[in-house]
């Protein structure tokens, strides 16, 4: 035990060369601290950019307010998505918590429709 407390006071005896070489230079401590302050600035603003991404990507099916989703396989995301094969659609009709929740079943059909009306000659 008392080899361990003496090593503890060489430890803090010995004052490390690095606190040393900022303490001698009062300009220099500020610049490295600053340093410090702007990279800790930084890493805080990456993670509130990636919160608010995460957070707007699952917006939209936080808003649905569904119990269940039918999504094609072929899907690659919202608004790439292709048809549900029909099969499928009879297997989830025939399902117990579809025979319960039919009366307030509903469609949604989400997909781009491109108009040729406005388009420039």
């Amino acid at each position: 035990m008392t080899s361990l407390r003496r090593l503890f006071a060489n430890l803090f005896e010995q004052t490390p060369i690095g606190w040393l070489q900022l303490r001698g230079n009062k300009g220099r401590l500020l610049v490295a601290l600053g340093g410090i302050a702007f990279a800790d600035l930084l890493m805080f603003m990456q993670l509130g950019v990636l919160g608010a991404a995460l957070d707007s990507s699952a917006l939209f099916n936080k808003m649905l307010n569904t119990d269940i989703v039918l999504i094609s396989p072929e899907a690659r995301d919202i608004q790439n998505s292709a048809t549900i094969p029909r099969a499928r659609l009879y297997q989830a009709e025939g399902s117990q918590v579809s025979r319960v929740a039919r009366r307030c079943t509903s469609p949604l059909w989400i997909g781009v429709h491109l108009s040729t009306r406005n388009a420039a000659p």
